[in-house]
């Protein structure tokens, strides 16, 4: 399954695909690929205030600078207890 995006370019985005590093806003299914939660986790983290949105009227995306700032800031060392 293929979904068109905007633009002037014709990319196409498989939905089993990676997301392409050159997107700057990302979608909520994009998002929780990358992070591999759920749609209620994902909305959980967004009422907390741990991922801001970014809204252009009734779509709501997120910065990938944003994700990936979550991801690092959650990051362990790795040990035993992280």
């Amino acid at each position: 399954m293929a979904r068109a995006l905007g633009g002037s370019e014709s990319r196409q985005i498989r939905a089993d695909s990676p997301v392409p590093a050159d997107r700057l806003l990302l979608t909520a299914r994009e998002v929780r690929r990358l992070l591999g939660v759920s749609p209620s986790t994902l909305e959980r983290m967004i009422g907390r205030g741990e991922l801001p949105v970014v809204r252009a009227d009734r779509l709501r995306r997120f910065s990938r600078e944003s994700v990936e700032r979550w991801i690092r800031d959650h990051e362990t060392g790795g040990g035993a207890n992280g």
